[in-house]
């Protein structure tokens, strides 16, 4: 029998390789030991699940700056010298959703940003042109109620369930980096 912090440590982990497979970011984990490589999503959930990664009410900057510490934090640990801001970015996404971006070329090219930007910058950049759709993004989002019956299973979830989940910021963060990952495509 497991224990439920070993348990929740392995949903962690099949979590951690399930998104990178989803996100299509393993090319990013190119590692040369053989002992790193067998134990790359135990280093990868153990560095993802600090607690210090929480982004809470953090701001904007804090968050970009966790980003950051956490990506460093990953190259060290699996012995990468290459980047992986767009691997941690959607990791700590997954693991924390809240205030954490998705960072990736299609979402840099659709902010206009250069590949030598920062995480800040793409940050910034992203909250401020998120904010200039906001109205729209909610818009949208409320008009899902509308259609609801025909493409999801009403028993899925409540109405107030399914309302609640639209209005949420989450959500509506969400749409809108399903909205620029395919304006850079």
């Amino acid at each position: 029998m497991t224990s439920n912090a070993s348990k929740g440590a392995t949903e962690l982990e099949n979590s951690m390789k399930e998104s990178v497979s989803y996100f299509s970011v393993a090319r990013s984990l190119r590692i040369s030991s053989e002992d790193i490589y067998k134990n790359r999503f135990k280093i990868i959930s153990k560095i993802i699940d600090a607690p210090t990664n929480n982004p809470g009410s953090k701001s904007v900057p804090e968050v970009a700056s966790i980003v950051e510490a956490t990506e460093n934090k990953l190259r060290i640990a699996l012995s990468i010298n290459s980047k992986l801001l767009s691997l941690t970015s959607k990791l700590l996404w997954v693991r924390w959703q809240g205030s954490f971006r998705i960072y990736d070329k299609q979402a840099r090219v659709a902010l206009k940003l250069s590949t030598s930007c920062t995480i800040q910058d793409f940050f910034a950049e992203w909250q401020k042109l998120y904010l200039t759709h906001q109205m729209g993004i909610s818009e949208a989002c409320l008009a899902l109620e509308k259609v609801r019956n025909y493409y999801f299973d009403p028993d899925a979830m409540s109405n107030e369930e399914f309302h609640n989940l639209i209005e949420s910021e989450w959500f509506k963060q969400r749409v809108f980096d399903i909205y620029i990952w395919e304006l850079g495509r």
